[in-house]
């Protein structure tokens, strides 16, 4: 039996005809727009859905307030629409329900509001809902929410419709320019412009750039505020410290003015945003308000208290007693300058042992030392002066050497001297006495009364004898001899005798003996000195150690000038 069938080559080739046949016939449905008119019927159908269910949300509203107004109405169609917008996400994919308007192109209509479906608008308002158009093919609309400005910034902020997918361009110019510059383009609907000049009026224009290209351009006019000057009537300048100083000062300034930063300056020129400056020399200090950008008019204060110079170099001057040292000093403060004060002068204090003890300060330049006294040749002493501005700058004057004088009267320091000559009228003698050494000592004759007691043992009721005392800072100053080399006649080479007095101590010689004056109150000698005498005969001083330390402490006195 024969076996029937095709073959592969048959079967290539049948295939490759159906293939032809069925390009041919796809070629035909396209060509003839069988699919397209399929397309845009679904879509028309869709479009009829979304009418049908914004118009029965609308008729539904109208019908529960039958005499309420065409903004009732329309608001509370809205507000279901919203509700309910997952109905309408059924049909489409992209929905968005815009505000209610009164304004269409310019123009003042009555209140609508658009509901937007997969890029097809549809108009809702009181008589009808109509699809009016794909947004491609609608220009964007644009329209100034608000406007504000500061001093250096002006924010602008504007609402648009059908600009979804778009972008707004913000273009700005200030009054004298020309051209428009563009500062950002953006999705946002508000925008600062920063860094402006204060008191400029400026043009600003918004441009709302669409997804399918089409624009619209919002222009509006601002001018920025201006700052105001710091003057004297809203800000003040205090100083820290606010008296004299030989250091820094410290400007600050306050104002009851805010909303803007604080800035001080030495200069004018060179501004720190701080509201203190630190002077450290005399001269202006200024003030101002900034903004980051602009500054409103200045506020002058003046460091003046500032004073870093010593006062006038000087050399005191000095007289001298036998016991004191008067000190004399006069300087002025140096001369005021620009950047350095005059302060004037405050005060002195005075050292007599080259600065090592002082005196208080005192405002009067003169100052006195007393018991300056240490050595009875007269002690020397460095003296120097403190000068002080009420800046508390100090000047150290010069050092002087100062000595205390010698009250010649009583001062004698010649080996030898005759200190007196005593007469004997009872029996014709003649008695003379000298200095010992060439050691500075005072000198003076002395009235002493001895009782019941005499040289020569021979009991009397009084003595009163006349001799020399020698007072000296040294022990052999102290001393002195007769012309005769009697033990007794020379008994004050011996018997010295010490005291302290103001802290200095003090050495005076004892009486010589042989020298009667007189006794039981009748005198019969006489003497011839070219010294004082301390003390008169008829009131001498007591015998014994506290007789010449007596006399002594009284001649001490007397060279003092006490």
């Amino acid at each position: 039996m024969k076996n029937k069938g095709i073959t592969l080559i048959a079967l290539v080739i049948t295939i490759i005809v159906l293939l032809i046949l069925a390009g041919i016939t796809i070629q035909s449905i396209t060509h003839t727009g069988i699919l397209k008119n399929a397309k845009q019927a679904q879509l028309e159908n869709k479009r009829g859905q979304i009418s049908e269910y914004l118009k029965l949300k609308l008729i539904n509203e109208q019908t529960n307030n039958p005499f309420g107004s065409a903004e009732e109405i329309i608001t509370a169609t809205r507000n279901n629409v919203i509700e309910n917008i997952d109905d309408l996400k059924k049909i489409g994919k992209e929905v968005t329900i815009e505000e209610t308007s009164t304004e269409e192109e310019g123009e003042n209509v009555d209140i609508y509001f658009y509901v937007i479906v997969d890029k097809d608008v549809y108009k809702v308002e009181l008589n009808d809902v109509t699809f009016i158009g794909e947004q491609g093919e609608f220009f964007p609309v644009i329209k100034l929410k608000s406007i504000s400005n500061t001093t250096n910034t002006i924010t602008v902020e504007v609402t648009t419709k059908r600009n979804q997918g778009g972008k707004l361009e913000y273009y700005i110019k200030s009054e004298d320019k020309e051209e428009y510059k563009l500062i950002k383009t953006t999705t946002e609907e508000k925008y600062t412009y920063e860094e402006l000049e204060q008191g400029k009026k400026y043009n600003i224009k918004v441009i709302a750039v669409a997804e399918n290209k089409k624009t619209v351009e919002l222009i509006v006019e601002q001018t920025t505020g201006k700052i105001g000057d710091l003057t004297e009537a809203n800000a003040k300048f205090t100083y820290s410290p606010s008296t004299w100083t030989n250091g820094n000062v410290i400007a600050t300034v306050s104002t009851d003015v805010t909303g803007f930063i604080i800035q001080t300056s030495k200069d004018g020129n060179t501004w720190s945003n701080t509201t203190s400056q630190t002077m450290s020399v005399n001269g202006p200090v200024y003030a101002r308000l900034w903004d980051g950008t602009n500054a409103g008019g200045m506020l002058a204060g003046n460091v003046t208290k500032i004073d870093k110079e010593a006062p006038k170099s000087f050399t005191p001057t000095t007289s001298s007693t036998t016991n004191s040292i008067t000190v004399v000093a006069n300087t002025t403060d140096q001369t005021k300058t620009p950047t350095n004060g005059e302060s004037g002068m405050e005060g002195y204090r005075f050292s007599k042992d080259e600065g090592k003890t002082w005196t208080e300060w005192q405002t009067n330049g003169t100052y006195k030392f007393n018991d300056m006294l240490k050595d009875i040749n007269g002690s020397t002493y460095n003296i120097v002066v403190q000068a002080k501005d009420k800046a508390q700058n100090i000047t150290t004057s010069t050092i002087v050497q100062a000595t205390t004088a010698k009250n010649m009267e009583y001062y004698i320091n010649e080996k030898d001297k005759l200190l007196a000559t005593i007469l004997n009228d009872q029996d014709a003698n003649t008695r003379l006495f000298f200095k010992d050494s060439s050691d500075g000592a005072i000198v003076a004759m002395a009235y002493t009364q001895v009782e019941n007691s005499s040289p020569d043992g021979i009991k009397f009721d009084n003595f009163t004898w006349l001799h020399p005392i020698l007072v000296s800072t040294t022990e052999n100053g102290a001393k002195y001899y007769g012309d005769s080399r009697d033990e007794w006649y020379n008994q004050s080479m011996n018997d010295i005798y010490d005291f302290e007095y103001k802290g200095v101590k003090y050495y005076c010689s004892s009486m010589t003996g042989w020298v009667v004056m007189g006794y039981n109150n009748e005198f019969f000698s006489r003497y011839t000195t070219t010294f004082k005498t301390l003390n008169e005969s008829t009131n001498p001083y007591k015998n014994g150690v506290s007789g010449p330390k007596e006399a002594g402490l009284a001649l001490v006195k007397k060279y003092l000038g006490e």
